[in-house]
């Protein structure tokens, strides 16, 4: 690196740290790492309004529970599942599983592509988990 880009570079970070008089480094680090991931959440210029913006964990956590609530069910009775009126009362609800398992572009989807997205999604993560497990035992043996 050569000694001009070291003095930009500290510049840089003068007048980042004068936004933060009186806190330490690892705070104003800290805030940037969270401006950075609220700007990550952006979709098409708004932030996502189905996701707890707050804090991404409870996103995480209904992940969880709904895998742990659909583990041991075959096809059809993950179909039945997520075809469940009393669960998934409209179109919403099942967009926001959608985008929580970490499919996009289904705001315009009927209700039953939406559904089939998800049993094809959890399809090919089941499928991906099997060719991972596969792979380490055949690397250990």
């Amino acid at each position: 690196m050569k000694s001009k880009e070291l003095i930009k570079i500290l510049e840089l970070g003068q007048q980042i740290l004068s936004f933060y008089e009186d806190k330490d480094v690892s705070y104003a680090l800290k805030d940037i790492l969270a401006m950075c991931e609220q700007r990550k959440l952006k979709v098409d210029g708004n932030l996502k309004k189905d996701l707890p913006q707050n804090n991404l964990s409870d996103a995480r956590k209904l992940r969880d529970q709904f895998y742990v609530e659909t583990e041991g069910l075959n096809y059809l009775e993950l179909q039945a599942y997520l075809e469940d009126r009393g669960r998934f009362p409209n179109i919403s609800s099942l967009q926001q599983l959608a985008e929580i398992i970490g499919l996009k572009g289904l705001r315009r989807a009927n209700r039953d592509n939406i559904v089939h997205s998800i049993m094809k999604a959890i399809e090919r993560s089941k499928i991906d988990q099997t060719i991972s497990e596969r792979k380490t035992t055949s690397i250990a043996e």
